[in-house]
């Protein structure tokens, strides 16, 4: 009866830990995509500073610095966003890691495949069509 219990418990702990990869990998894929959104909003902006510049330049007027300096700064504020996105993602790798280092090990030990031999016999490979 103890096997059963014991199969039981393993495979709870089996459960629990793909439970949790799961929404780590779920958790990741939202940050990374949080990080995609920002540079998407970056290259915008730069866009933007770029036809101020353009359209300054076209009809003579004065360069529109403030607007441009705020539009910098909005810019800066979202590197500082993927900066801090970053570093989530890299506490969440970090944690699974350690998850990982800590795992019991496994009863049976991993074995490496065999290895395919190589063949003994020559093989001639020809291009030419007339053979």
């Amino acid at each position: 009866m103890s096997f059963f219990k014991n199969l039981g418990d393993k495979a709870k702990v089996a459960a629990n830990a793909v439970g949790t990869k799961s929404q780590e990998v779920v958790e990741i894929g939202k940050l990374k995509m949080s990080i995609s959104t920002l540079e998407s909003d970056i290259k915008k902006l730069k866009l933007e500073i770029g036809e101020l510049a353009y359209d300054a330049h076209k009809k003579s007027q004065s360069f529109p610095v403030d607007l441009i300096e705020k539009i910098i700064s909005d810019i800066d504020g979202k590197f500082v966003e993927i900066k801090e996105l970053n570093e989530k993602i890299a506490t969440i790798q970090a944690k699974d890691e350690t998850n990982v280092a800590e795992a019991p090990p496994t009863e049976a030990p991993v074995t490496e495949a065999p290895v395919a031999e190589e063949p003994t016999e020559e093989v001639k490979v020809s291009f030419d069509k007339s053979e």
